[in-house]
């Protein structure tokens, strides 16, 4: 059944889970550590990088400055006329006005390579990390807490039955057998109520004729986004965060589906084994699916917002298929490795547990 591991350009990492909430805590605090220094040591290399460019183009330009000292030199000596800048703007002031068009290019070429930024401090990328540790997080609470712990296959109606064969063939058994079992086939289900819904390409939460243009000419340029940095795979991100950037810019929120809704769809998808035991309330659950709903917005923004090409993928990424095999590093041989990718875990009924 599928499980949920998200890292852009990264490879999966398999092993269980902290008993205890402190030792989750600490391993969270480590992991976030450890991508935050990532960042930060990819901004300072990229500062050095800067540093270095820069000081090379001061370097061509003292080189051009002696050169044109030496060309002016050279035509004084040869007794032919040199006109200034001064001169020349005095007798055609529509040199001037041509440089006003140029300082416009300049500044137009300077807001293209800005990155239009997510509102979040560490940028869109460390942002869809937090997000996705957040969405597990309370999956895995609604999933323990708020369906029942075994059922009765015959109490299930054939369409539920049906969407939860797609997760597992086996799914009679782990629902009859074990709270465990069941546990992860509800949140395997949760995770595939998210995924149609929000992260589809196809069905996604934006609204709207912007983003149905944005679509479109994103499935026609979406070639363009290979793995190596060549010059168009970089103009196609670029353009994706400006076209991104400039919609949230002038619909807002508007353009896309709120957290309520995205909340309706989860009830309404969830309702046939939801339950509110005694010793919790609906409030509380509605809680938990708000947060849900609204992480799972804000990852998808991010996504989009991200000069990387994000994937979310439900099935193995070679054979395609969505159960019974283990979990491992997705990386293909290509060399293409999945941004954000659910795997699949082959349950063991005689173990009472996933197989590694």
């Amino acid at each position: 059944m599928p499980d949920t591991n998200a890292r852009p350009h990264g490879r999966g990492r398999a092993g269980s889970e902290p008993q205890t909430k402190t030792e989750r805590a600490k391993r969270a605090d480590k992991r976030w550590q450890f991508r935050l220094e990532e960042q930060l040591s990819l901004a300072e290399e990229g500062r050095r990088e800067i540093k270095e460019q820069l000081a090379e183009r001061k370097k061509e330009l003292a080189e051009c400055e002696n050169q044109l000292a030496e060309r002016e030199k050279q035509l004084a000596e040869s007794g032919m006329q040199v006109t200034t800048l001064k001169e020349a703007v005095s007798q055609q002031p529509e040199l001037l006005t041509r440089d006003v068009f140029t300082d416009a290019r300049r500044k137009m070429s300077r807001y293209a390579a800005r990155e239009v930024e997510h509102r979040h401090t560490y940028g869109a990328s460390l942002r869809v990390y937090q997000c996705w540790a957040t969405i597990r997080r309370e999956v895995e609470y609604v999933a323990t807490f708020y369906f029942p712990e075994r059922v009765s296959w015959d109490s299930i109606k054939p369409a539920t039955q049906e969407k939860l064969i797609c997760l597992a063939p086996k799914a009679k058994l782990y629902l009859e057998s074990n709270k465990l079992q069941a546990r992860h086939l509800f949140r395997a289900w949760m995770w595939q109520v998210l995924d149609q819904h929000l992260f589809s390409k196809e069905a996604g939460p934006w609204l709207g004729e912007h983003w149905e243009a944005y679509s479109q000419l994103r499935r026609v340029t979406s070639p363009l986004a290979t793995p190596a940095d060549t010059e168009w795979a970089i103009r196609y991100h670029i353009w994706r965060n400006l076209t991104v950037g400039l919609i949230c810019q002038v619909t807002g929120d508007k353009s896309r589906a709120s957290v309520e809704s995205v909340v309706q769809i989860l009830k309404d998808e969830l309702s046939p084994l939801l339950r509110v035991p005694e010793e919790l309330s609906q409030s509380k659950l509605d809680e938990k699916l708000g947060r849900i709903a609204e992480c799972a917005l804000e990852a998808d923004l991010c996504m989009h917002l991200d000069r990387t090409d994000w994937a979310v993928i439900r099935r193995h990424p070679d054979t395609s298929t969505e159960y019974g095999f283990p979990f491992e590093a997705a990386e293909r041989a290509d060399g293409f490795k999945m941004e954000a990718c659910f795997v699949a875990h082959p349950f063991e009924p005689e173990a009472n547990r996933p197989a590694d």
